[in-house]
């Protein structure tokens, strides 16, 4: 495991009085994949900053911003148009491109199936958000669209040379078994 950039500037004591406040921070001395919040979200400062803050406000706020303003724009600033969009988003984020469109299903299908926990229609809609974002961006600008199938086709290559990244660790089929519903498995 590789020393996490904050963890670099912090003497031995200053990790140990860190640890010493909030044993789960020390999650944030390294680079490694999280398997709780590195620091805690209830009673730690920072780990509610970026629970409340980053997550709940920031994060949610812009990709809502940015969702509702490509709501509009695909409805071309007609009002009623809007109206109606408003009621029924997905008849607004359709795409002709067929790669577009597989991948608006695939995502929004994947969000259904794999987002069922206690709060699963605000994490549904926080990812249909990010998904019509960025296929929109995709769909109306070809300088993004070309390079986001680029990213693509390198993601998948390097993936088929090393198939085993997206198996599942025991901390992560812990928390797919803990938070989504056992019939959706």
């Amino acid at each position: 495991m590789s020393e996490s950039f904050a963890a670099q500037f912090m003497s031995p004591d200053e990790k140990q009085a860190m640890i010493a406040r909030d044993p789960q921070s020390a999650q944030a001395l390294t680079n490694a994949p999280r398997v709780g919040f590195a620091h805690n979200c209830y009673a730690g400062g920072l780990g509610m900053f970026f629970q409340k803050t980053i997550k709940n406000t920031v994060l949610e706020k812009l990709l809502d911003t940015a969702w509702q303003g490509f709501l509009k724009y695909r409805c071309a600033g007609n009002s009623t148009a809007y109206r109606a969009a408003k009621k029924d988003p997905e008849a607004v984020f359709q795409y002709d491109d067929p790669f577009l469109a597989l991948l608006n299903r695939v995502m929004k299908q994947s969000i259904r199936e794999n987002h069922t926990d206690n709060d699963a229609a605000r994490k549904q809609q926080l990812m249909r958000q990010a998904t019509d974002v960025a296929l929109t961006l995709f769909n109306e600008d070809v300088y993004y669209r070309a390079r986001m199938k680029q990213h693509l086709a390198d993601i998948i290559a390097a993936l088929a040379e090393h198939p085993e990244l997206l198996d599942l660790t025991p901390a992560e089929a812990k928390n797919i078994a803990r938070w989504n519903d056992a019939d959706q498995r």
